[in-house]
């Protein structure tokens, strides 16, 4: 419900609980029009009648939409969620068979920049990702035509991520309104595209350090997956919210649980642990829907002594695919962090730097932000454009793996 000023400009919002009860604190007197929204229903909306010993009455009722059934009926897409389980529809036959994720997060960065790169760059990374066996990139800010197009030439889906300022405030209706339009408008654009695996909501709102640890953004991410339904129809793509962790799944004063989120189809989680059997165990107990791990694994930088222990991040990397592998009842498969080594985000994007935080879940204690690559990243000395690549020993080892 959100409570608006007749003739302002500014409105506030809050969550009904599940009888629909609401309510809003430190209202200057006035007079005001209340609105109710929910995913998948008509709005509606009245002004708020003159009280009697400052309670005033209203009657609101909002219809469902007939384009959105109560519960989300099964896909038929390329790619769909049947229970638990990934499955594809690649020549149309209308006979689904079993796909397991098998990829990389992927922001080839070159050195010196903080995003973006050539058509050289993508074509390359290609290539390499062919080598690799893998078939699934993870993006984190929408995906343009021709990566689209060059990904479904070479065999590999697209995770599509739908950025979402972690800084907003998840309760300004505004926001919310332009987020919906923005999540609508990409999705209308990017859903022929055969390449495109799921829509993924946001990344990590759910930590303390950014604004959406809190029902609300829980709320809008349901309200952004009816969204695309009502882009896409039955022909939808899968939608699944980015979370950092564990946190918050299946938890219904958050929104997270299930009968909150009728309208998404799967978990994904950006976890980093050295032991994933245990947050897998705890997941089975949260929730029915089937989880996609988004990111995982360790840098390659040895804090300790500023060398590379490429072999560790083989087999920490190793080890954490093999847990993802084991718990397949619950888990589709994951995209490892990262494809390329990022030289950004430390500081100055000429340099490869020595900044990130202090971890338990890393042999040495830290990770290095600038060098979580499969493949490590130096500038370019032989004249091609191009940043030199070499594939570390935990590129292989996915190789062997995904053959």
């Amino acid at each position: 419900a959100s409570a608006l000023p007749v003739g302002g400009t500014t409105s506030r919002l809050a969550l009904t609980d599940a009888g629909g009860g609401f309510s809003f604190t430190n209202i200057v007197p006035g007079t005001y029009t209340i609105g109710v929204d929910r995913a998948g229903y008509d709005t509606a909306g009245v002004d708020v009648p003159k009280g009697i010993h400052d309670t005033s009455f209203v009657d609101l009722r909002a219809l469902r939409l007939a384009t959105v059934p109560a519960a989300k009926p099964q896909g038929t897409g390329i790619y769909r969620m049947e229970g638990k389980v990934l499955h594809a529809d690649l020549d149309g036959d209308g006979i689904y068979s079993l796909l397991r994720v098998k990829g990389a997060a992927f922001s080839p960065a070159p050195v010196g920049s903080s995003g973006g790169y050539s058509t050289a760059v993508m074509e390359r990374s290609f290539l390499y990702l062919d080598s690799l066996h893998a078939n699934t990139i993870r993006t984190y800010s929408g995906a343009s035509a021709q990566l689209l197009s060059t990904a479904h030439a070479h065999g590999i889906r697209v995770i599509v991520g739908f950025w979402v300022d972690t800084q907003a405030s998840m309760s300004d209706p505004g926001f919310r309104r332009s987020t919906v339009r923005s999540f609508r408008e990409m999705v209308r654009s990017l859903r022929s595209y055969p390449a495109v695996l799921f829509w993924n909501l946001g990344n990590e709102q759910n930590l303390p350090h950014v604004n959406g640890d809190n029902p609300l953004w829980y709320d809008l991410a349901e309200e952004l997956a009816v969204a695309a339904f009502l882009e896409e129809g039955s022909a939808y793509h899968p939608v699944c919210i980015s979370n950092g962790d564990m946190t918050n799944i299946g938890d219904p004063a958050k929104r997270a649980d299930d009968a909150s989120l009728r309208y998404v189809d799967l978990w994904a989680s950006n976890i980093y642990r050295l032991d994933l059997a245990p947050s897998f165990a705890q997941y089975r107990t949260r929730t029915a829907k089937p989880i996609v791990i988004t990111e995982f694994g360790i840098d390659a930088l040895d804090n300790r002594t500023r060398l590379e222990y490429e072999g560790v991040q083989m087999i920490v990397d190793s080890l954490n695919w093999a847990q993802i592998t084991a718990a397949s009842d619950v888990c589709i498969g994951g995209t490892v962090f990262e494809y390329t080594d990022e030289w950004w985000k430390a500081g100055d994007p000429l340099l490869h730097e020595y900044g990130g935080y202090a971890t338990s879940q890393h042999p040495d204690g830290y990770s290095n932000e600038e060098w979580w690559g499969l493949i490590a990243v130096t500038p370019d000395i032989n004249g091609d454009g191009m940043d030199e690549w070499r594939p570390r020993s935990v590129y292989r080892m996915f190789q062997r793996n995904w053959r």
